[in-house]
């Protein structure tokens, strides 16, 4: 895998669905993602939150990816508590034969899994940073370097 992006769902109403502006969130990110997708395999995961899986599907639809996978474990809030370890073993074995793997997530995952991902993959220091919704952290994996996306 070059490229590493992951994302913090967009905006949402009280029903946990995206609303207009996370849409257009999510098609904005989309924008600055696809000129490194050109000609690359890619694979996008999606937490299964509603609000998640109608920022992938928005992502998957702009990009025109066929589909994309959905993981319980991606899923962060009160209800659902944070596995830091299982999410890298995750993304670490999603991203075998993919050259770009895109990870739609929650405020806790977007926040510290590219420290946690630079630290334990790549072997350098990415700085935590909490992302708004409709973010993404961007990392490219040959350079080691991080991006903050929208």
């Amino acid at each position: 895998m070059d490229l590493l992006v992951i994302v913090r769902h967009g905006n949402y109403g009280a029903d946990d669905r995206l609303n207009d502006l996370g849409r257009d969130q999510m098609r904005h990110l989309a924008e600055l993602v696809r000129p490194d997708l050109a000609g690359r395999a890619v694979r996008l995961l999606s937490s299964t939150a509603l609000r998640a899986v109608d920022s992938a599907e928005v992502l998957a639809q702009a990009l025109a990816l066929a589909s994309f996978e959905r993981h319980d474990l991606l899923w962060s809030d009160n209800r659902h508590r944070e596995d830091y370890a299982a999410a890298l073993a995750l993304i670490r074995e999603k991203s075998e034969g993919v050259d770009v793997l895109l990870v739609v997530t929650h405020l806790e995952y977007a926040g510290y899994l590219p420290t946690l991902f630079g630290k334990e993959v790549l072997q350098t220091c990415i700085t935590e940073r909490e992302l708004r919704r409709g973010q993404g952290r961007s990392i490219r994996c040959v350079e080691k370097t991080a991006t903050v996306l929208g």
